[in-house]
This record gives structure tokens, sequence and C-alpha cells, in this order.
């Protein structure tokens, strides 16, 4: 499955879980900055360093007032992730969230940045256990709607 369908299938069940403004946020920098890299592109044959040469490519990227900003490529890798544990939760073929283990080096000590990079991702894997199981019951939904013709 290609990561643009995949993306949609996530993006349609955001509304119901968060701020219709945050769903704005995550489509407009999967479109600005995800979609012409990964978009036709089939999760199955993605690797760690296709995954790695993208987020070194965002550390490097100039925009019209500098090089992006560590939030900002933190987002757009947190999107990525998310992009991958929906296709694990939803039996897409893969079983490894490979964008979780990219690393980024900005400017600062590597051990301090991988230090706050990970407390960061686990506290978005902590509070996005919801999520998931959240996403499983819509699957699951779904999948009963399909085979009951609902």
């Amino acid at each position: 499955m290609k990561i643009q369908e995949i993306f949609n299938e996530y993006i349609e069940l955001l509304p119901y879980m968060i701020e219709h403004k945050n769903v704005f946020a995550i489509r407009t920098l999967y479109n600005s900055y995800i979609k012409n890299v990964f978009g036709e592109k089939e999760i199955l044959i993605l690797e760690l360093t296709d995954y790695q040469n993208f987020a070194n490519d965002l550390l490097f990227q100039k925009s019209h007032d500098g090089y992006m900003s560590r939030d900002r490529i933190e987002q757009i890798i947190d999107i990525l992730i998310s992009i991958s544990r929906f296709a694990i939760k939803s039996n897409y073929g893969i079983n490894e969230n490979l964008p979780a283990q990219i690393t980024l080096e900005f400017n600062e000590s590597k051990s301090t940045f991988q230090t706050d990079f990970k407390n960061t991702t686990e506290s978005i894997n902590d509070n996005l256990q919801v999520l998931d199981s959240f996403l499983l019951a819509v699957v699951a939904i779904s999948d009963f709607k399909k085979r009951h013709n609902l």
C-alpha cells in the first residue's frame, strides 16, 4: 500500500480525535514535505535509510527565514511515525516503525538531543496509546461493516 493511501485513511480518522486546526496543520505539513517524497512509494519497500535521508535533507533545508526549526522537523517526523504506526495497526504488511528510529543531529551535542528526542518520543507514545486503541476499534468496525454489507 502506498504512503498516500495510508495517510488518506489516517487523516480521515483524526477529526474524531483531535481539533480541526491540528488536523489542518498535519495535512499541511504532510502535503508540503512528505507527499512529494513518499506519497507514491509503497510502504513495504521503504527502508530506514530512506527515512533517514529524508530527515537529513530536512536538517539542511532552508526556508525564507533560515533553516527549518527543530520543532518543525520533529513535527514532520512525528507524522511519518504516526503513518507507520497506523499501517502497523491496520495490518498493511509492516511490523516495525522505521521512522521512529530516525536519528536527528542538530547544532547541539548528539547525546543531549537524543535524550530529549527519546523523552519526547516516549511521551508521544504514551499519549498515542489511547489513539491506537481507538484506531484499532475503528478498523474493526469498518471490517465488520464490510463483511456484513452495512
